[in-house]
């Protein structure tokens, strides 16, 4: 699949994303951004814009950039239960 045929609007077990695929993406963006995510974040059905926009809040919250979430367009629609 090419980057630009991938709709940002589907959710990641409709692109053919399981269990471990979740485990290994949730791997991947802990050891690239330094942050560790909830695996229900992955596992809930997010679409790919959904897991943006929840990555997004927690680099800045992370960086103490919670100005930029509040002025931010949209939510993150991913609200993962507390690990």
């Amino acid at each position: 699949i090419e980057p630009e045929d991938i709709d940002p609007q589907a959710t990641l077990t409709s692109l053919g994303m399981d269990s471990l695929m979740a485990i290994e993406l949730g791997n991947k963006m802990q050891l690239a951004l330094q942050i560790e995510l909830p695996m229900s974040v992955y596992l809930e059905g997010p679409t790919i814009e959904n897991l943006a926009g929840y990555v997004r809040g927690v680099l800045c919250k992370e960086l103490g950039l919670e100005d930029a979430m509040e002025n931010a367009d949209d939510e993150p629609a991913v609200h993962p239960a507390q690990s």
